[in-house]
């Protein structure tokens, strides 16, 4: 099998498939985040070709069980009512977590202490859109941001970065289809942390240099902003728009945003001599 339609099958319909049986069974948050979670696992492990050991040896495999477990804190969140307060004491130790375990040798505690800070800024920015916007629209604009940062790894220098990248797009483009068409409800509550977290960890491996990448930090803080400016259609005549021209908007102005780094970064990779 070619590495091409390998990147396919197992990059993109599987994880597709998984996120959208999930969804049309469950029909709810707690669904959208196991589909997305599974799915994103799945895939990974397939175009690793085998289910890493725990600890994985290669740090970059990593992402496969924190997907898991984003899944099952996403379903707690959503099944259980809590004070916010527990809510995102929780969130915070998973985010040490995480980041420990994805520490580089070389690093000291600037390193967790500047990626805690970006970890949790993202998971605010993703928490806050999903209060504003509808679940086409924050899904639409989750599927920009993933996938322009999967091509900024891949000019970066990390071709199986940009796959994982694409295992999280997959399932979110699925999950977005076929709430677009009406299938679940207010399902972005199971979505938000495990994107939070998933993206975050690949976005950690690639600025740490797991896995040969170079990204630099600014551009990967850029994409991971991205979302953020989907507010910016609130400002114009748009805002009171159909959903769908709404949703298109802002998923236009972060497409904007996002095509800075990436562009800049491919500008780079085309003048390297190497």
């Amino acid at each position: 099998m070619s590495t091409a339609l390998q990147a396919i099958l197992f990059g993109v319909l599987l994880p597709a498939t998984i996120a959208g049986v999930f969804l049309l069974v469950g029909r709810r948050a707690w669904a959208a985040a196991l589909g997305i979670g599974v799915g994103y696992a799945a895939g990974h492990a397939a175009l690793e070709g085998e289910w890493p050991s725990l600890p994985p040896h290669d740090v970059t495999n990593w992402p496969i069980y924190f997907a898991i477990g984003a899944a099952i804190l996403a379903v707690v969140e959503t099944a259980w009512e809590y004070r916010a307060a527990v809510r995102w004491l929780v969130r915070v130790a998973v985010a040490c977590g995480i980041l420990w375990l994805l520490k580089p040798h070389d690093e000291d505690w600037r390193w967790l202490g500047a990626f805690f800070v970006a970890m949790m800024s993202f998971w605010i920015l993703l928490a806050l859109l999903a209060r504003r916007l509808g679940d086409a629209t924050l899904l639409l604009v989750l599927i920009v941001t993933v996938s322009g940062a999967s091509v900024l790894f891949a000019v970066t220098g990390s071709v199986s970065l940009a796959q994982m990248g694409g295992c999280l797009a997959a399932g979110l483009g699925a999950s977005w289809l076929l709430s677009a068409i009406g299938v679940g409800r207010a399902i972005v509550g199971g979505v938000v942390p495990v994107v939070a977290i998933v993206f975050s960890s690949i976005a950690a491996c690639s600025v740490a240099r797991w896995s040969y990448s170079s990204t630099p930090w600014w551009m990967a803080a850029v994409v991971a902003a991205s979302p953020s400016a989907a507010w910016l259609v609130d400002w114009t005549p748009l805002r009171s728009a159909t959903p769908w021209k709404s949703a298109v908007a802002r998923a236009t102005v972060v497409a904007i945003v996002v095509a800075v780094p990436v562009g800049l970064a491919l500008k780079d990779f085309l003048a390297s001599p190497y």
